[in-house]
C-alpha cells in the first residue's frame, strides 16, 4: 500500500511540475510578445 502511495505521489508531482513549467514558459512568452510589440527585440525581451 505504502509502495503504491509513494508512486502515485510521484506522478502526482512530476504532473504538477509540467503544469507549472508550462504556466510559465505561457507567461514568459506573453510578457516577451508584449515587450516586442513595442519595439523592444525578441532577444531582449525574452
Amino acid at each position: 500500500m505504502r509502495v503504491r502511495r509513494f508512486v502515485a505521489n510521484v506522478f502526482r508531482r512530476r504532473r504538477a511540475e509540467e503544469d507549472l513549467n508550462a504556466e510559465l514558459r505561457a507567461y514568459v512568452a506573453e510578457v516577451a510578445d508584449r515587450k516586442m510589440a513595442t519595439g523592444m527585440g525578441a532577444d531582449e525581451a525574452r
